[in-house]
């Protein structure tokens, strides 16, 4: 979940979180959450699809059943 106010910031920060992840074979994921500033799947994409980097797997967005069913 993302509650930076700024959309930038918060991607170069997931961005950080994803590349040191990589160190143990882990690919986070960014979860909209409807009271967060991250608050759709499309926000979450952007933030993740910002995480790309060298050919490497980037991080994701966290589609979930109950996300989709609101």
């Amino acid at each position: 979940m993302c509650d930076d106010p700024d959309p930038d910031r918060a991607a170069d920060t997931f961005a950080a979180l994803v590349e040191r992840a990589r160190l143990y074979e882990i690919r986070p994921a960014v979860e909209a959450m409807s009271y967060k500033r991250v608050n759709s799947l499309e926000q979450a994409r952007r933030i993740a699809e910002r995480s790309e980097g060298g050919g490497r797997p980037a991080g994701r967005p966290a589609p979930t059943a109950l996300r989709q069913h609101r």
